[in-house]
């Protein structure tokens, strides 16, 4: 653009469907979560971005976060996409 050149300015614009995948490790990745790991994650989320009303909101994140119609991944492992969508939909 005209206005950026002038300034001197570089921009890049895209999308990425997991912003939050630095959070994780390798095996994390490639296996999911279990519940422990999943709340330490969650956790540290809403230390680092919030400042009232902690344990409300861990516990929101938490409760809609939480395929509780899938007894299958509750309460051993965790989809790594749900995690990562807490991180990436503030």
């Amino acid at each position: 653009m005209p206005v950026l050149e002038k300034r001197g300015l570089s921009v890049m614009f895209g999308v990425t469907e997991a912003d939050g995948f630095p959070q994780l490790n390798r095996e994390q990745i490639q296996e999911g979560l279990d519940v422990s790991a999943r709340n330490r994650l969650f956790r540290t989320y809403v230390r680092n971005v919030y400042h009232h009303h902690l344990q409300e909101i861990y516990l929101a994140i938490t409760k809609e976060y939480t395929d509780w119609g899938n007894p299958a991944q509750h309460p051993y492992v965790v989809s790594r996409i749900e995690a990562v969508e807490v991180l990436i939909d503030r």
